[in-house]
């Protein structure tokens, strides 16, 4: 199988393309880049359908910065509603329909976090912010360009060669900076290899339709903080707990939006492992690389 990976040059973007070239013809595009494309370019996007012919386009493209998207709207839907839009629908303009399918990455933030409980693939989505709105949007117009498509939510990403909350942790804690990190956020850490495994799978053995994808388990930043911690031999007490109203940001957060990952079950594909083990072993790695 040919894929095509747009966004590849991002944290998921490079765990993605390494995954799929285990087994696959596997090509990436850094998005944005001067080598990259982008995925809102109508004549880029379908130049390279057509050059490459994919059988599969991933498309880890997206604006993730939340709090950004505030006051960078307009951009923040260009990218996250726009270009799955445009993906699409260049699959479309091009006769490509019957042969290119598309797996788009979307995230937990299309829910409001207030239904109590772990969300499954069919409660409703209503976001709370714009990025989460840009998300959705993202999803929905995927949806219309009538292109066979997955969806992959998944939730508080960390990982290799990207930005991301424990490699902050860490930081911070070297620099001897206070620890105030949040409990009452809730969700679940996600290992950016696991998702990636996890991506290729669906792709592999699953129909298409909606997944949601994180590590095992439920937790709040302050724990994950204190993991991370105590994982790399320092004291977990140095952080400090707080409540989210302590800790203003431009955009509102969910309070609880751990994923339910109930499709994977329903097909015998949910192998994941429990969230603190895979923190583990991304933090053995970096001591181990250190």
């Amino acid at each position: 199988m040919r894929v095509l990976v747009f966004g590849a040059g991002g944290m998921l973007g490079q765990a993605v393309l390494a995954e799929f070239e285990k087994a696959h013809d596997a090509f990436g595009f850094r998005w944005p880049a001067v080598d990259g494309i982008d995925i809102c370019d109508p004549g880029a996007v379908g130049e390279v359908m057509l050059g490459f012919a994919p059988d599969l386009v991933v498309n880890c493209a997206a604006y993730t910065d939340v709090d950004g998207a505030e006051s960078h709207r307009e951009e923040a839907w260009r990218v996250n509603a726009w270009g799955p839009w445009n993906v699409g629908s260049q699959i479309v303009r091009n006769g490509l329909e019957n042969r290119v399918a598309v797996l788009h990455v979307s995230t937990d933030f299309v829910f409001d976090g207030t239904k109590g409980e772990p969300y499954t693939e069919y409660d409703a989505p209503n976001p709370v912010n714009v990025y989460g709105a840009s998300k959705w949007a993202g999803e929905q117009a995927l949806a219309r360009t009538g292109v066979r498509h997955w969806i992959v939510r998944t939730q508080w990403l960390y990982g290799p060669n990207g930005r991301h909350f424990p490699g902050t942790i860490l930081r911070l804690a070297d620099q001897n900076k206070p620890l105030r990190v949040v409990d009452d956020q809730f969700g679940c850490p996600t290992s950016s290899v696991d998702l990636a495994a996890a991506m290729r799978r669906i792709v592999e053995e699953c129909p298409f339709g909606v997944y949601h994808v994180n590590n095992d388990g439920e937790t709040n930043w302050h724990e994950v903080a204190r993991a991370v911690l105590e994982l790399t031999g320092r004291d977990p007490d140095l952080v400090t707990a707080i409540p989210t109203d302590e800790y203003p940001t431009p955009a509102t957060r969910p309070a609880r939006s751990t994923l339910d990952r109930m499709s994977l079950r329903i097909q015998g594909q949910d192998r994941a492992r429990p969230w603190r083990d895979a923190l583990e072993e991304y933090l053995n790695t970096l001591s181990t690389n250190n």
